[in-house]
């Protein structure tokens, strides 16, 4: 497919990290389906399990690839943080208890609601069950039949066919391949700019869009991480954190910024697979095949993992927000192709 791409001049902006950092904003501009970073949570494989579901909330939009088991468990608290539905769950669902803001779900499955009520519209690909207490005002939409005792005062439609307004499983290959494009990059802040001192990880960077490579052991057991830009604007300046652990445990972890906005700042952890979260954080992160146990705290930002349990909750922040390039729109059909394409290859590697 022929793009035209229009003369970009940034500040040490390379091509290839023009090319890694444009390719949220291209996303966003494809389709009028969610760009991937609008999302609070990410999870490529699943939220909860039957014997430990999850219990906190996710105050803007989460999209969940695999399967949700969540207790007392909502989404989309702020109807304003919302992309379309509420809640894109590309499995099964099963609740008991908790609520869904204004914005509703799309469930690709079955779809489990005990003693659970909501105004809000309900998409299924499957059969609606649930037991106990619960009423639901709103429209449901399902692809397989009710087999709930669930009360009803709003439409019910049942045997629908199911269109989805968006496959979380897109976002697989989207953010595995996002995720070793910004690992291949090669550093361009100075070691010498990188101190790590007892719990404070501080990095100085000069005007423009820049990539730092962490050595093994750096990002984690920090308390404070400080990153300073010099020079240049919000608008302009750039960091994306390489951070190469397989295994980390961060507790209570800050991020303060100055002279770049926080939406401008991402932690790319292309290889971590153990992930112990704490204490939440104020930063986006990237970690596509990392199985996490968040066990408490606000982690307010994008959260982009593998499989998540705990009871950590995801509140609102700065999310990533990719610098826009001066490109020709390609037709959302062909760039569909391309994207679930990618996903088809590369979710061949398994998720444990």
């Amino acid at each position: 497919m022929d793009r035209m791409i229009s003369k970009l001049s940034v500040c040490c902006l390379t091509p290839a990290l023009m090319v890694a950092l444009s390719i949220g904003a291209e996303v966003a501009q494809a389709s009028q389906s969610p760009s991937p970073f609008s999302f609070n949570l990410v999870a490529l494989g699943n939220v909860g399990s039957s014997l430990n579901p999850k219990t906190a909330d996710v105050q803007g939009t989460a999209a969940i690839v695999g399967n949700l088991y969540g207790s007392g468990w909502s989404a989309g608290d702020d109807a304003s943080s919302t992309a379309g539905y509420s809640l894109y769950v590309g499995g099964t669902a099963n609740f008991s208890g908790g609520s869904i803001g204004a914005g509703g779900m799309q469930v690709g499955g079955d779809l489990t609601l005990n003693n659970f009520g909501t105004g809000s519209p309900i998409v299924s690909g499957g059969n609606l069950y649930g037991t106990n207490s619960g009423t639901l005002s709103g429209p449901v939409t399902l692809a397989g039949e009710n087999n709930s005792q669930l009360t009803f005062t709003g439409t019910l439609e049942q045997n629908s066919s199911f269109s989805p307004s968006f496959n979380p499983q897109s976002l697989t290959g989207y953010f595995d391949n996002l995720s070793s494009t910004y690992a291949s990059l090669s550093p361009t802040v100075p070691p010498s700019n990188v101190v790590n001192q007892g719990s404070t990880l501080t990095i100085d960077a000069t005007a423009g869009q820049q990539v730092v490579n962490l050595a093994a052991g750096e990002f984690g057991d920090q308390t404070n991480v400080n990153i300073n830009f010099s020079g240049g604007s919000y608008s302009s300046n750039y960091l994306i954190i390489n951070v190469p652990d397989t295994s980390l445990s961060m507790n209570y972890l800050t991020f303060n910024f100055t002279g770049i906005s926080a939406s401008h700042v991402l932690v790319n952890a292309n290889s971590l697979r153990t992930l112990t979260l704490t204490g939440g954080g104020n930063y986006n992160l990237l970690a596509p095949t990392a199985n996490v146990n968040y066990s408490s705290g606000s982690f307010a930002g994008n959260l982009i993992v593998n499989n998540l349990t705990g009871g950590g909750e995801s509140d609102l922040g700065y999310f990533f927000n990719p610098p826009a390039t001066a490109v020709e729109t390609p037709e959302p059909a062909a760039f569909g192709l391309l994207f679930f394409g990618a996903a088809s290859v590369l979710s061949l590697r398994k998720r444990l």
